[in-house]
């Protein structure tokens, strides 16, 4: 968002995390700290005619942003405190990685 609003320093400092942040976890992964990385929504398959090999896209990706939605949706109706954190239009996000089962936190 920072280069689209002209703010190229943050971006470039957000670029640089987001990439140490990667090259860590490739390093602990190939000393055996983090297990083999593996696609989730998506399997490796060949075309029937070239042979070539192409991602797939599984439908498994819907039905777990589905749950997803209905963590976000569970969270915000149970907080009746008067607390806005989470509900739309508060400027706070709700679609924590802690809605998403399995799924590693990229950012």
């Amino acid at each position: 968002r920072a280069m689209e609003t002209g703010e190229y320093d943050i971006a470039d400092q957000e670029k640089s995390r987001l990439e140490n942040k990667q090259r860590a976890t490739r390093r602990k992964r190939e000393q055996g700290e983090l297990a083999t990385w593996k696609p989730r929504w998506f399997a490796k398959a060949y075309d029937e005619d070239t042979g070539e090999s192409y991602w797939r896209f599984s439908s498994e990706y819907w039905t777990d942003r589905e749950v997803a939605a209905d963590k976000v949706r569970d969270s915000q109706a149970a907080t009746s405190d008067g607390d806005d954190a989470g509900k739309a239009g508060s400027g706070k996000h709700t679609a924590s990685i802690d809605y998403w089962s399995n799924v590693e936190d990229i950012f």
